[in-house]
């Protein structure tokens, strides 16, 4: 499998892996993270912005002490690749920061991720003219 790809893979199944634990399917996200994680942990960047999206599904899923290490993790891959806050990485672990100083959701099927890209939010919450994109 191309090297890309196997990234793109493991990225995806972290984003996804976010949208299923809004949608009250734990299970399945936390799936989703075992089988995404290993495909990413050798590329920092990606596996940074993956450790914040797994900290908030862990979060989601009241497993809060592993929320902390992922985040913890995530911070520590920044730090070591000097990324700076206003960078995509920065912003994912600033977002993630705040959603897990949050007491974790009380099982609703509301939009926790706080997310402000169009690609992670449902079709209800697009725009009349992202929408139209559609």
């Amino acid at each position: 499998m191309d090297i890309q790809f196997t990234i793109a893979v493991g990225f995806f199944k972290g984003s996804l892996s976010l949208v299923k634990s809004q949608q009250s399917k734990l299970d399945e996200s936390l799936q989703l993270l075992e089988e995404g994680e290993p495909l990413v942990e050798g590329y920092p960047s990606e596996y940074g912005q993956f450790l914040c999206k797994k900290a908030k599904v862990l979060h989601i899923a009241k497993h809060t002490d592993q929320a902390k290490e992922a985040l913890e993790q995530a911070r520590s891959i920044a730090k070591e690749c000097n990324v700076n806050a206003d960078s995509e990485l920065g912003n994912l672990i600033t977002e993630a920061e705040q959603f897990l100083s949050s007491a974790p959701p009380d099982g609703s099927t509301s939009n926790y991720g706080g997310s402000s890209s169009s690609s992670e939010r449902t079709k209800e919450e697009l725009t009349e003219d992202e929408n139209d994109d559609l």
